[in-house]
């Protein structure tokens, strides 16, 4: 993801989704056990937590985007997050 400084616009101007996501973060918690890894977000209810870049740090819920392209995003997250096990395999014996 590219981080770009936007003024922060009111919640009802349109940004296309192309927009949006190219300036926008979402964090997942994740759980780790001997089965791989896992997105576990109802640990904590600020996760999934969708964050909009600024120059300054930031780490609050972004108000500038609508809730469907929220839950679009959030959903896209999801892909991201998988268990290689030849890859943890190789790291746990050294190869």
């Amino acid at each position: 993801l590219a981080q770009s400084s936007l003024s922060a616009a009111p919640r009802n101007s349109q940004k296309t989704l192309a927009e949006v996501k190219i300036r926008t973060a979402v964090y997942n918690l994740l759980a780790f056990d001997k089965d791989g890894v896992k997105v576990d977000n109802g640990v904590h209810s600020a996760f999934p937590k969708t964050i909009w870049y600024t120059f300054k740090p930031n780490h609050a819920e972004t108000t500038i985007i609508t809730d469907t392209q929220k839950d679009t995003l959030q959903k896209e997250s999801l892909t991201c997050v998988y268990w290689k096990e030849e890859i943890h395999n190789k790291a746990i014996d050294g190869d």
